[in-house]
C-alpha cells in the first residue's frame, strides 16, 4: 500500500507544472467547501436545515474563493520552496474571502454571523496552508536523494548567516543539520528551527551521527578558522566553509557553494580589501608593460590590471609556451573587450628590442616580474641567475629612461636582504641598480621624471618558487614531505593579494622607495606540511601514529637558505596610506660611478663564463652577502 502511494504521488510530481496547478485549485474548491459546512455545523443546532439555500452558498464561496486566489497569485508560487511568508499571503487571501463570504451571507440570507465568520478564516487558512507544507516536504522527499544518501551536519555558526544556510539546505534537501555549533555560550541549548544550539565539544558525543561540519561565519579570521579546522580533523571530520562575504554580497555564488578548507585559508591573515583609489590612478587609460608576464607574480597582475582597464597591456615574456597561455587566458577573459593586448616574445636583456617596445607601444607604467627565483637552481647555475637577474634590471632602466616612462616597479623579495644565497645577492644588486637611477634621475634635467621604485615581500604561496607545489606533489606521491629543518620559518601571502599591493604601491611611489608588504606572521614550514597533509584527508605518520599515511622527513639547510627572512635591512618602516604597505628608505651609499664600473666588469666575466670573478664582482657589489662558497 504505502509502494502504491508512493508511486502514484511520484507521477503527480513528475507533471507539468498545469497539471499540478489544476491539482491544487481542485483541492482548494474542496476545502473551501468543506470549511464553509464545518464552521455552519459548529454555529448550527441543527446542521442541515441552517441555511435553506446552501447550494448557493457553497457556489459562491467556490467561485470566489478561486477568483482570488488565482487574482492574487496564490498558484504561481513553486510548492517545493513554500515557507512561513506563504502562510501570511494565504491569510491576507482569506481574509479577503472572509470578509466577502460575510456580505454575501448577510445580504442574500439576513444573518451577519461574526462567529461563522471566524471559523471560517481559521478553518480555511489552516487547511490550505497545511495542505501546501504536506506537498512540500512530499515534493522534496521524492525529487532528492534518499535520506542514507544525504549527509549528517553539523553547522558551526548560530548567527544569521548559520540560520540563512540551514533555510537553503533545508529547501534543497541535500543535507541534514544535526546541530548547530556556536563559541557564544549564552546560546547554549536554545533552538533554531528545533534544531539544538551546542558548544564545539559537543561534537565529540555526535562523532558517529554527522559525516560534515560547515562553517557558516564569512567574516571568521584565519586564527580562528585554523582552530576549528584542527578541533574537527582532529574528531576526523569533513570540514566545508561558506563563500566570503564579499563573494555573496556582489552575487558571484550562493550561500550553500560550500566549499574545501585550502591551505591559503589557514596560514594567511585575512586579506584587506583593495583600496579603489590606489588601483587605477596609474593604470586606468595607461600603456602597461609587465616584463615575465607568464611567470606566477606577472600573469597575476596581467589578471588584475585588465579590469582597470588600461589603454593596452604589453606583456613581455620569453618563454614561448608562458606567453601563449598568459595570452589566452587574457583574450577569454570578460574584460579583455575593447583592450589591446599584445604579446612580446623577447628577452628582457637585450636592450635593443627593449627600447623599441617601450617606445612603439608608449608604455607609461612597467612593472618588472622577469626574473630567476628558485634559490637551489640558481645557486648551481650562477652565470645565468647573475646574468638574467642583474642585466635585465640594467636594461630595464636604461630602456625606460630612453622612453620616459612614469613608473618603473621592480618586484623584489625578502632574500634580497643580508643575502645568504646568489639568488638573493643579484636581487640586491638589482635594487641597487633601481636606487642609483632613481637617484639620477632627482638630477634629471627632464621635467617629466621616471618613478624608479621597488616592491619587497615574502613567499607566494602557490607561486613555481614555493614550497606548496612540490608538497602537494609529493603528498600525491604517498610522501615522504621533505623539510630543510624542523624550526625554518617563512612569511606567505596569496599571490593575488600580492599583485593587489603592488599595483597600489606605485600609487604612492615618489621614486627611489622600497616598499614592504606586510606579510603577516611568520609561519612554521613543518606547521605547514602538517596542514596541508590533513587537508587532504589523510594523517601524518611519526612515532606516534606509526599507522599514518604521509612522513615528514627533514633533511638539513641547503645551500645558501636561512632559517628565517626579513624585510628590512638598515631602515625603519614608515607607514603610507595603506595598512600592509610600508615604506623604507634606506640609505644609498653607492657611488654610481664605482657601481656602472662594477658591471661592466661583472658583464664580461659572465660572457666569459669565470663563475669565480663573477661572485667576487657580485660579492663586492653586495659586500652584506654572507656566501658558503670561497670567494
Amino acid at each position: 500500500m504505502k509502494k502504491n502511494i508512493h508511486k502514484i504521488l511520484e507521477i503527480l510530481s513528475s507533471r507539468r507544472s498545469f497539471t499540478r496547478q489544476i491539482i491544487l485549485i481542485f483541492l482548494d474548491i474542496i476545502l473551501l467547501n468543506f470549511s464553509l459546512l464545518t464552521s455552519i455545523f459548529f454555529i448550527s443546532d441543527n446542521f442541515i436545515i441552517s441555511y435553506q439555500n446552501k447550494p448557493l452558498t457553497l457556489l459562491f464561496i467556490t467561485v470566489f474563493g478561486i477568483f482570488i486566489y488565482i487574482l492574487t497569485g496564490q498558484y504561481k508560487n513553486l510548492t517545493r520552496f513554500a515557507n512561513s511568508i506563504l502562510i501570511y499571503k494565504i491569510s491576507l487571501r482569506n481574509t479577503a474571502i472572509t470578509i466577502g463570504l460575510f456580505f454575501f451571507i448577510g445580504l442574500f440570507h439576513g444573518i451577519y454571523n461574526l462567529k461563522l465568520s471566524i471559523i471560517f478564516w481559521l478553518m480555511i487558512t489552516g487547511s490550505t496552508g497545511s495542505i501546501r507544507f504536506i506537498f512540500r516536504d512530499i515534493l522534496k522527499r521524492i525529487n532528492h536523494p534518499s535520506k542514507g544518501q544525504i549527509p549528517n551536519v553539523a553547522i558551526y555558526g548560530g548567527g544569521n548567516t548559520g540560520v540563512n544556510l540551514h533555510s537553503v539546505l533545508k529547501i534543497q534537501n541535500t543535507h541534514k543539520v544535526i546541530t548547530f555549533i556556536d563559541d557564544d555560550f549564552t546560546l547554549y541549548d536554545r533552538k533554531i528551527n528545533g534544531i539544538p544550539i551546542r558548544n564545539k565539544n559537543h561534537l565529540k558525543t555526535i562523532r558517529e551521527k554527522i559525516d560534515e561540519v560547515l562553517i557558516a561565519i564569512p567574516s571568521l579570521n584565519n586564527k580562528k578558522l585554523s582552530e576549528i579546522f584542527e578541533y574537527c580533523k582532529s574528531l576526523d571530520l569533513k570540514v566545508y566553509k561558506i563563500p566570503t562575504i564579499d563573494d555573496l554580497t556582489k552575487g558571484k555564488v550562493k550561500i550553500n557553494d560550500l566549499k574545501p578548507i585550502y591551505i591559503e585559508d589557514l596560514l594567511c591573515r585575512k586579506p584587506v580589501a583593495p583600496y579603489e583609489e590606489l588601483l587605477s590612478p596609474n593604470i586606468h587609460n595607461q600603456n602597461i608593460c609587465i616584463t615575465g608576464a607568464g611567470g606566477s607574480i606577472g600573469s597575476e597582475l596581467c589578471k588584475i590590471i585588465l579590469p582597470l582597464r588600461p589603454k593596452s597591456l604589453i606583456l613581455i615574456e620569453q618563454s614561448e609556451a608562458n606567453l601563449y597561455e598568459i595570452n589566452k587566458q587574457l583574450l577569454n577573459s570578460d574584460f579583455s573587450e575593447g583592450l589591446k593586448i599584445f604579446p612580446l616574445l623577447g628577452d628582457c636583456k637585450d636592450e635593443k628590442f627593449m627600447k623599441n617596445s617601450l617606445a612603439k607601444y608608449k608604455i607609461n607604467s612597467l612593472f618588472h616580474a622577469a626574473a630567476y627565483k628558485h634559490v637551489p637552481l640558481v645557486e648551481l647555475n650562477p652565470i645565468a641567475g647573475i646574468r638574467n637577474n642583474v642585466f635585465s634590471t640594467l636594461t630595464i632602466c636604461k630602456a625606460s629612461n630612453f622612453a620616459n616612462l612614469t613608473n618603473v616597479i621592480l618586484i623584489s623579495t625578502d632574500k634580497a636582504v643580508r643575502p645568504t644565497n646568489i639568488m638573493g645577492a643579484s636581487k640586491r644588486l638589482c635594487e641597487i641598480i633601481f636606487q642609483i637611477y632613481a637617484k639620477l634621475e632627482q638630477i634629471n634635467e627632464r621635467t617629466e621624471k621616471t618613478k624608479f621604485s621597488m616592491v619587497r615581500f615574502g613567499n607566494v604561496l602557490g607561486s613555481s618558487g614555493s614550497v606548496v607545489p612540490l608538497f602537494k606533489e609529493q603528498i600525491k606521491r604517498g610522501g615522504p614531505i621533505t623539510i630543510t629543518d624542523k624550526e625554518i620559518i617563512r612569511y606567505f601571502m596569496t599571490i593575488k593579494e600580492a599583485a593587489n599591493l603592488v599595483i597600489q604601491a606605485t600609487s604612492l611611489a615618489k621614486g627611489g622607495d622600497i616598499f614592504l608588504l606586510d606579510m603577516g606572521d611568520p609561519v612554521k614550514i613543518n606547521f605547514l606540511a602538517e596542514q596541508m597533509i590533513k587537508l587532504t584527508g589523510r594523517k601524518i605518520k611519526n612515532k606516534e601514529n606509526p599507522e599514518g599515511d604521509i612522513e615528514i622527513k627533514y633533511i638539513g639547510l641547503r645551500e645558501g637558505e636561512k632559517l628565517f627572512e626579513e624585510l628590512l635591512i638598515d631602515a625603519e618602516s614608515i607607514p603610507t596610506a595603506h595598512p600592509l604597505i610600508y615604506r623604507a628608505k634606506e640609505k644609498i651609499n653607492f657611488d654610481e660611478k664605482y657601481v656602472f664600473e662594477k658591471l661592466v666588469e661583472l658583464e664580461k666575466y659572465l660572457f666569459e663564463k669565470n663563475e669565480l670573478n663573477s661572485l667576487k664582482i657580485l660579492k663586492e657589489l653586495v659586500p652584506e652577502w654572507v656566501s658558503s662558497q670561497k670567494i
